[in-house]
């Protein structure tokens, strides 16, 4: 964890300066007698015994949540002199949230956590806003949040300092004289982040339930998970506008109490529950998750996830789950415009977002292989390098299901069935298209037919390129050649493409061809790109994996096979971005 820097800022002095004049003025208006402080609640903590593991990585200051004092009045009476501004900057809190800087972009070979789910394409809109974001590593103080526009604070954690009083008064003092507040929460307590919330929860009113927010297919980011949700119960209110599905991975529920400003923006559906985390599922973990089947007592849904309301003369935004405004996730569905929308909302400046629209990469998705599908028929590895190219050129990357698309490159997955799927493919200038045997239905769409002997061929085991050598600045890359590379591609019958890839029995795998205006690549084996080919979203596909392999994960398929299929997935992705 970053500390702050040992020196003390100018308006740090100023502040104190401040204060004392304040207590001196307190003292002689109350005829010499003391100034009366405030001590903060304490706060039991909800878990015990404490866990061991979690303990033990320093996830323990949570217990310090009740520490520090502070003055009645003073934080008014500076938000009084340096009021919150429209125009002023975000502060972004660093003190106690040190999880996903929103500088933190996913590189081409970035394969930690924080590129992974790092903030800073959230934050795209505030800066093309000119919209300053100041990071303070300081306690949250009246003079440093004075003259900001917002209040930033990502996912807490436990391994940081706890809230104090004081701070406490000063967020809740600029909110009420103008100030915005964006909050991040997540699942289940994880981190202990719901308790160290306590103080900010009681102080606006609402609840960070200790649970995630579960549901059962169709509202699931893939048939077999649960927590990995897409989230389409839209409230009414304003943050809201523009937002219809929202992606969840592993996310929370966040209440409004009973009498306050807040109010649903987006919930869970009917069929989901609130799944707890006693009993832990991870029990060396902190964070913290439960059974992920709906047990007795339970609730069902919906369930609130993200929450806004007015707070005196400002406005908070809660939004539970950190990794939906991350870099793998934040281009699904409409996951940027909820967070551009709370930005937006909060400062009171309009920030611009345009979605899936014509100078992006968009991805067509279906309802079993979605682009954030983590089984091994899915293509979540795959739109991770979708990602970090999207970072590489500069350019936007979106997934969808059924939302509009404008944009000018565009990739197809085999099961996609989109209401609009012919225009989106008039309206592109470059398409990636990926079909398999079980889904050959976009070959009609191009023109084009399946030959009749598919059943007689065997697997080839190695694929050989014809032409196409778009290269990418990347160590998995080499010069186009033979890659060990196992096909089964479905085999089509002649017609107008060029052949740019075939396999050993020179069956064609990848082909080029013109629709119109539109130049399409066609793959002729999407498992190729699957994750079963390429393996996990995080394994750094140059290295060997030390990890013990689980049933039903990926990778299924050996070194050489999985470097192949990072070239083949490179190079189409790379032409997308062109």
């Amino acid at each position: 964890m970053m500390t702050s820097p040992a020196t003390t800022s100018p308006a740090n002095t100023r502040e104190r300066v401040a204060l004392g004049l304040f207590v001196l003025l307190v003292l002689a208006g109350a005829g010499g007698f003391f100034a009366v402080a405030e001590q903060a609640v304490e706060y039991e903590p909800w878990i015990d015994p404490l866990p061991e593991n979690a303990v033990s990585k320093g996830y323990w200051s949570f217990k310090d949540t009740e520490g520090g004092w502070g003055i009645p009045g003073y934080a008014d009476w500076w938000m009084e002199r340096s009021p919150p501004r429209g125009d002023g900057p975000i502060i972004s809190d660093r003190r106690h949230a040190s999880k996903q800087p929103e500088e933190d972009r996913l590189g081409l070979e970035d394969y930690g956590y924080t590129q992974m789910h790092g903030l800073s394409r959230a934050f795209d809109p505030a800066r093309a806003a000119g919209v300053r974001i100041e990071p303070t590593y300081d306690p949250l103080t009246p003079g440093r949040l004075g003259g900001a526009s917002m209040v930033f604070i990502n996912l807490v954690s436990g391994d940081n300092p706890g809230f104090r009083h004081s701070e406490v008064l000063a967020l809740e003092s600029f909110v009420r004289h103008g100030g915005g507040l964006v909050l991040i929460t997540d699942h289940t307590n994880c981190y202990f982040s719901a308790e160290m919330l306590q103080p900010l929860q009681d102080a606006f009113g609402f609840d960070v339930v200790p649970a995630t927010a579960c549901e059962l297919p169709p509202h699931t980011l893939s048939p077999k998970s649960r927590a990995w949700a897409r989230m389409t119960v839209p409230g009414e209110h304003v943050t809201g506008q523009g937002v219809e599905v929202l992606g969840w991975m592993n996310g929370g529920i966040v209440r409004p109490r009973q009498g306050s400003g807040f109010v649903p923006v987006m919930s869970s559906s009917a069929s989901g529950w609130e799944d707890r985390m006693d009993p832990y599922r991870k029990p060396d973990s902190a964070g913290f998750t439960g059974s992920l089947s709906q047990e007795d007592g339970e609730s069902g849904g919906p369930h609130p996830v993200v929450i806004a309301g007015d707070y005196g003369q400002g406005r908070i935004v809660v939004l539970a789950d950190q990794n939906a405004w991350g870099s793998t996730l934040v281009g699904y569905e409409d996951n940027a415009q909820m967070f551009t929308n709370a930005l937006s909302w909060t400062t009171g400046q309009a920030m611009a977002l345009e979605l899936r629209g014509p100078e992006s990469v968009t991805t067509v998705s279906g309802p079993k292989s979605l682009c954030t599908s983590a089984a091994n028929y899915g293509f979540r590895t795959l739109q991770v390098q979708l990602q970090r190219l999207s970072e590489h050129h500069l350019k936007p990357e979106f997934c969808t299901l059924n939302r509009p698309v404008r944009s000018k490159s565009v990739m197809i997955l085999p099961e996609a069935d989109h209401a609009d799927l012919e225009s989106i493919l008039d309206g592109a200038e470059r398409a990636l298209v990926l079909v398999d045997l079980e889904h050959a239905d976009h070959l009609a769409l191009l023109g084009l037919e399946q030959a009749q002997e598919r059943d007689t061929l065997g697997p080839g085991s190695s694929l050989s390129w014809q032409g196409f050598a778009v290269q990418t600045d990347h160590k998995v890359m080499q010069e186009a050649g033979e890659d060990p590379l196992v096909s089964k591609p479905v085999a089509l019958a002649l017609g107008d493409y060029q052949v740019l890839a075939v396999n050993d029995q020179n069956v064609p795998v990848l082909v080029s061809l013109m629709r119109g205006q539109t130049h399409v690549l066609l793959l002729l084996d999407a498992q190729l790109l699957s994750n079963h080919v390429l393996g996990g979203e995080r394994d750094d596909p140059t290295r060997e994996l030390s990890r013990e392999i689980q049933d039903g994960k990926a990778p299924g398929v050996n070194q050489a096979q999985r470097e192949s299929g990072y070239r083949l997935a490179w190079r189409l992705s790379d032409w997308l971005f062109q």
